[in-house]
């Protein structure tokens, strides 16, 4: 029996490693493509054959993002390889994205995926290596650095001082952003009520272990909210420097969870 565990735990070792390279592989191969869509867009020779080449590519990884969810729905389970329904369902999904921005924006969608194709690898990196709370905390203060990203693109002096936005869609995101702190906060609320599981139907599932601590989770909702409040009210040049904030505080909660897992 002891060898018998020993052979899993070595199994599930093989595999998360397995998984991590290839995430390094999709990400380095992915910027790779980008420096090559960007380099063809500069010249009028390749521009539209590329845009053209990014929408194919975008369809066909979508149709492989469906195939990959048949796959795990219906195939054949294949426990502990890397060459899973889902596993290539992830992958052909992130291509896709990037594939059908690259093509809508062309070099603007290339300079936003050179900042998407990091981001996703580390969020997926820290799904894989990290407890599952510090993934959905880490979640939050990605999109939360995005948002006031934009938000300092788009407000001039601020809501206060000069009333000038694009406003439409800075209010529309800083609205969404609310509702789903909130929804978020809502959500931990409920698993921590249920002791880590939620119900769905007569099936429980268990979401969170039992020893998880909740604390941070409701900290994290209330910085990225406060954030966002302050780089909407006070202007570009706040929410700019409030996404070195965002970053300084999911880098402070990593140092947190790493010792924490030592």
């Amino acid at each position: 029996m002891a060898a018998e565990n020993k052979k899993a735990a070595q199994r599930r070792e093989d595999y998360l490693t397995n998984r991590v390279l290839a995430v390094f592989t999709l990400a380095f191969v992915l910027i790779l493509g980008l420096m090559g869509a960007y380099r063809l867009y500069s010249r009028v020779e390749t521009m539209f054959v590329i845009r053209k080449v990014l929408y194919v590519l975008a369809a066909v990884f979508a149709a492989g993002t469906v195939a990959g969810i048949l796959w795990e729905r219906f195939g054949e389970k294949r426990e502990y390889k890397v060459i899973s329904g889902k596993n290539v369902a992830l992958g052909c999904a992130i291509v896709a994205v990037c594939a059908f921005c690259c093509a809508a924006l062309t070099t603007s969608g290339v300079k936003m995926m050179y900042v998407f194709v990091p981001v996703a690898s580390a969020l997926i990196l820290v799904y894989l290596l990290y407890p599952h709370d510090f993934f959905l905390m880490s979640l939050v203060c990605a999109c939360g650095a995005v948002l006031l990203w934009y938000l300092s693109r788009s407000i001039a002096d601020g809501f206060v001082v000069g009333r000038f936005f694009r406003f439409n869609l800075a209010i529309a995101g800083l609205i969404a952003a609310f509702v789903l702190l909130a929804a978020y906060a809502c959500a931990v609320k409920l698993v921590e009520k249920n002791n880590g599981t939620v119900k769905v139907g007569s099936r429980t599932f268990e979401v969170m272990p039992k020893t998880t601590k909740y604390l941070l989770s409701y900290i994290t909702a209330g910085v990225t909210a406060a954030c966002l409040l302050a780089g909407f009210i006070f202007g570009a040049t706040v929410a700019y420097y409030l996404v070195f904030v965002m970053v300084a505080y999911l880098l402070i909660l990593a140092v947190y969870y790493t010792v924490k897992m030592l």
